[in-house]
């Protein structure tokens, strides 16, 4: 008992001492984005100041080298630290796989998960993706990114909830980059045509057809000039649905 408590009370101060080092962080990177030079006390606290920098630059790749060098030459709350945010770029195939079994509920529910407002644009963004319009999904990525950089406080680079998704919208921009040809708007006409083919097809399961029609309509709500292939969505959906009651 003695010794669990003992552990308890070290995980406390871990966590403290973890705290108190992304409290330095988040002062360093206000000071530094007014142009201000920020006084490093100790070798260690330059290190991190280096290795968040990268974050902030999008460079995720060399930060998570930086914080590996960093969790290796030296010791203390600042290898905590720097462990835990390793962890969280090294869950980024995770948090994926997690929005992507959204994706599929709806396929199975006809329903869009509840989310955040932070977090449901983001989504909107992988949703695109994942239906197959590259140009959109990056344009939405890119707004994503951009609205999470203009928090002053950058909870994107603290906050897990927000983190992963900024790490998505980072990854994805640069992923998806050389996927985009021929004329988007020409080539997003093709995808929801043969999206719609599909979805109208007897030989399509209607559970499948209604989660075409979800698609076209939640990831093209606010484009303009495709108004006759929403018709076209909400005919089939309605014929859908009413076969789906039977």
């Amino acid at each position: 008992m003695k010794e669990e408590g003992e552990k308890k009370i070290k995980s406390l101060a871990d966590e403290i001492d973890v705290e108190q080092c992304e409290a330095l962080l988040r002062q360093y990177l206000k000071i530094t984005a007014k142009n201000f030079k920020f006084g490093v006390q100790e070798e260690v606290e330059g290190k991190a100041f280096e290795a968040i920098s990268l974050e902030t630059e999008g460079k995720f790749e060399d930060a998570d080298k930086a914080w590996a060098a960093l969790a290796q030459n030296y010791k203390g709350r600042w290898v905590v630290l720097a462990n835990n945010r390793r962890k969280l770029f090294a869950s980024q195939p995770r948090f994926e796989e997690i929005w992507t079994d959204y994706i599929r509920s709806i396929r199975d529910s006809g329903n869009t998960p509840d989310m955040p407002e932070s977090l449901a644009s983001t989504f909107l963004a992988f949703r695109t993706e994942f239906l197959g319009d590259n140009a959109l999904a990056i344009a939405r990525y890119k707004e994503c990114k951009e609205k999470f950089e203009k928090d002053t406080d950058r909870a994107c680079l603290f906050d897990p909830a927000l983190r992963q998704p900024y790490l998505l919208c980072n990854r994805k921009i640069k992923e998806l980059a050389g996927l985009v040809k021929g004329d988007p708007e020409a080539e997003r006409n093709k995808l929801i045509e043969k999206t719609l083919a599909n979805a109208a097809s007897p030989m399509s399961l209607l559970l499948d057809g209604r989660f075409n029609c979800l698609n076209i309509l939640a990831v093209y709500s606010d484009q303009k000039g495709i108004k006759k292939y929403f018709d076209e969505a909400n005919a089939i959906l309605k014929k859908i649905n009413a076969e789906l009651k039977q």
